[in-house]
């Protein structure tokens, strides 16, 4: 029976390694994805928010101040609701795969 037991003992130690190098893998596997596809793209996703919010700002300066224009502050809260409908439309309800609780 020692025999079946250190083969069974081996086996079991060749599974966790193997979890181990699976696991591993994973994670190498996401940080590649997220270094060379998903941080690249939130990057130029946050600079067009940025440019549309400067936009929306200027807008918003010119509606006040000593000659104020108000078809420019107009535009500016008509900005500001396209922006939240977009930030709606991508953060609708998801959940927090890493703990499983919905938002």
């Amino acid at each position: 029976m020692s025999g079946l037991r250190a083969a069974s003992e081996h086996l079991a130690e060749l599974h966790l390694r193997y979890r181990g190098a699976l696991y591993r893998a994973a994670v190498e596997a996401a940080a590649w994805r997220l270094q060379t596809r998903a941080a690249p793209v939130l990057i130029a996703a946050l600079n067009e928010f940025a440019g549309v919010e400067s936009v929306q700002t200027e807008l918003r300066n010119r509606g006040f101040g000593p000659d104020p224009h108000p078809e420019a502050l107009s535009a500016s809260r008509e900005i500001g609701r396209l922006i939240s409908t977009v930030r709606q439309s991508i953060g609708g309800k998801r959940s927090d795969r890493s703990t499983g609780v919905s938002s």
